[in-house]
């Protein structure tokens, strides 16, 4: 009996150790890989609401003032990537910033925290023509809000303004496309 139990005690062989940490290792980075896609998902929702909630506002700004908030954009022509960031920021008066703390609580900011992933507001005073809304005087009765997010594959991208050509969005400067523009893959809304 006490043979049987010594023989019992004998340990891994260097070979089945191996094996069970390969299979380990495999197994770890098959999760790891399915967390990043969940974490992509999960930031690309959050871009999707947070433009959800900035539009309610804007509606409600709209409702009180017949206009949506001006952004003085410098060059006065067509707004890029950088440009509709600076405006989605705005001041205490201009842009997003006119919505601070009437309509909303704070501005978001993406979930990255990096300038890879950003948000825009792009006023206008004609869905038409590429006239930017820009001057207090303007009465601003368009806008496009934007999001660059990190899925193609986003169930949301279904239900944007997707305009590289002949929308509003488009037609004031920036590239709505799904499928990664001049501005990555947008996520727009608009009025």
């Amino acid at each position: 009996m006490i043979q049987k139990f010594r023989k019992a005690m004998h340990g891994f062989t260097l070979i089945e150790l191996l094996v069970v940490i390969a299979i380990i290792g495999l197994l770890a980075s098959i999760v790891l890989v399915s967390l990043s896609s969940a974490r992509r998902k999960a930031r690309d929702s959050r871009r999707v609401g947070d433009l959800r909630q900035i539009q309610l506002a804007l509606e409600l700004y709209f409702d009180a003032s017949q206009e949506y908030p001006y952004f003085a954009q410098a060059s006065g022509a067509l707004y890029t990537k950088a440009q509709a960031n600076t405006a989605f920021i705005g001041t205490a008066s201009t842009g997003i910033g006119a919505l601070v703390p009437t309509y909303i609580g704070g501005l978001p900011s993406d979930p990255t925290g990096g300038a890879t992933y950003i948000y825009g507001y792009i006023p206008g005073d004609s869905a038409a023509s590429p006239l930017n809304c820009d001057a207090a005087a303007d009465t601003c009765l368009h806008y496009i809000l934007t999001a660059t997010i990190e899925e193609s594959t986003n169930a949301s991208l279904g239900n944007d303004n997707d305009s590289a050509t002949g929308g509003y969005a488009a037609n004031n400067g920036y590239d709505c496309t799904d499928s990664g523009g001049a501005n990555g893959i947008a996520y727009c809304v608009g009025a």
